[in-house]
């Protein structure tokens, strides 16, 4: 079986398998072959007719199970591209949307029209799950000082690896604890994509949420 052959066969299975909240098929089947492969897109492409070995072509048939069965596809990669930057991912914190690199960009504007009154400024990422908001504002807002809370010791610890690989010019604080609770400073924006879903919805949501991603991180109660 070729490359190409692979990824025609996984994206079938994707596309017709409804239950997953997938947008693109064959993107996730692109994104699990190079996992599978250690290819950027670029080397896939320039490799698609190509046979696979036998032990690649079964780690992708792993892969491609696993997804068919609900897993999202950067908990299998264990990587997620959000904002400008990529990032661990794991079950102990949701997976970063699309969407939340909006709250990014508004947060990094307002914090750019106050830091051109101010030398300083503290920036609060409040529920900062795997560090995505606090670790992209980061990147691009080098005089402000950065206080990322999570509820979850195991978040808190994914943030902080993501942070030590990134290798941040402007470090995040990263505190364990509820709210804004462990931050004893005053703090002068505060930034949070907090649990949005209710409990009555938990059930009805895909199964790839509901099996996978962690409760407390997206389940706001009633």
């Amino acid at each position: 079986m070729t490359l190409a052959e692979a990824l025609r066969c996984a994206t079938k299975h994707f596309a017709a398998l409804r239950i997953l909240e997938t947008a693109d098929p064959r993107l996730e089947a692109e994104l699990l072959l190079q996992h599978a492969l250690g290819f950027n897109r670029t080397q896939l492409y320039q490799h698609l007719r190509d046979e696979m070995a036998p032990d690649k072509e079964a780690a992708y048939h792993d892969l491609v199970w696993r997804r068919l069965c609900g897993e999202p596809t950067p908990y299998i990669t264990g990587r997620t591209d959000f904002y400008d930057i990529e990032l661990a991912v794991a079950p102990a914190a949701a997976i970063p949307r699309p969407e939340t690199e909006l709250l990014v960009e508004e947060a990094s504007a307002l914090a750019s029209e106050r830091l051109q009154a101010t030398p300083s400024l503290t920036i609060a990422d409040v529920g900062t799950g795997c560090g995505a908001i606090a670790l992209a504002l980061a990147t691009h807002l080098l005089p402000a000082q950065i206080i990322a809370t999570d509820i979850s010791p195991l978040a808190i610890a994914l943030a902080r690896d993501n942070a030590e690989r990134l290798r941040l010019a402007s470090p995040v604080r990263f505190l364990c604890g509820d709210l804004l609770e462990p931050i004893e400073q005053p703090v002068d924006i505060v930034v949070a994509n907090l649990p949005y879903v209710r409990s009555a919805e938990w059930e009805s949501l895909p199964v790839e949420i509901r099996c996978h991603e962690p409760r407390q991180a997206l389940d706001g109660g009633p």
